[in-house]
């Protein structure tokens, strides 16, 4: 138990819905379309949790700025696309945050999607009211800087030493304790129990009920 959290900062890809079948597919059709070097599902996985912007221009550094935006808009267009009738949310998320809530826990959500995609999801999700504030890479910079919870403690007056984050990615743990916050991995999402061990997190855990138990 961990009584001096107050403040937990979810990721959503990965953490909270179920998109990463989808994100594989976008990413590969918009590779297509635009006749770029195919990559393999574990190589896009390995970069989910960075921003668009960001994760195009680690795999195509030579891309230029104009190229990068061309991908970034034909990835959504192939995104939205899937995402018309929206992913699940991973089993029992509803009532996990609903613990938290009654818990006293403030909850906010800190993602690499762009505001647009954030805001489609949330509004279909059936769980926007539980979070106080939303940020994502667009409008801070992308994980592991620390600049995203920097400024969602900031919104919510809550330091970083008493807020987790909880993710599925090795930058969601990294961005963690770059901040000065606590990081739960989550083993059910993206990345792989190794990667996510790199960033030496508090714990990782298998379902997301067993959140429950750290706080």
């Amino acid at each position: 138990m961990n009584n001096s959290i107050k403040h937990v900062i979810f990721d959503w890809d990965g953490t909270i819905q179920d998109t990463i079948s989808n994100i594989v597919a976008a990413w590969q059709g918009a590779s297509t379309e635009l006749s770029l070097a195919p990559l393999s599902a574990v190589q896009i996985k390995s970069m989910i949790g960075l921003s668009l912007h960001a994760g195009i221009g680690k795999v195509e550094p030579n891309l230029s700025e104009a190229g990068i935006e061309a991908f970034i808009e034909c990835y959504r267009k192939h995104y939205f696309a899937l995402e018309a009738q929206p992913s699940p949310l991973y089993r029992a998320i509803p009532e996990l945050m609903e613990q938290l809530r009654t818990q006293g826990q403030t909850l906010t959500v800190g993602t690499g999607k762009g505001r647009q995609g954030l805001d489609r999801t949330l509004a279909s999700s059936g769980i926007s009211q539980h979070f106080s504030a939303t940020r994502t890479a667009c409008e801070t910079a992308s994980k592991p800087s620390p600049l995203m919870v920097q400024t969602l403690c900031e919104q919510v007056g809550i330091a970083p030493a008493q807020t987790m984050m909880v993710g599925d990615a090795y930058f969601d743990m990294a961005m963690a304790r770059n901040a000065g916050a606590v990081g739960v991995g989550v083993s059910y999402g993206a990345g792989t129990i190794e990667e996510l061990q790199r960033a030496q997190p508090l714990a990782i855990i298998g379902e997301p009920l067993a959140l429950l138990n750290l706080l």
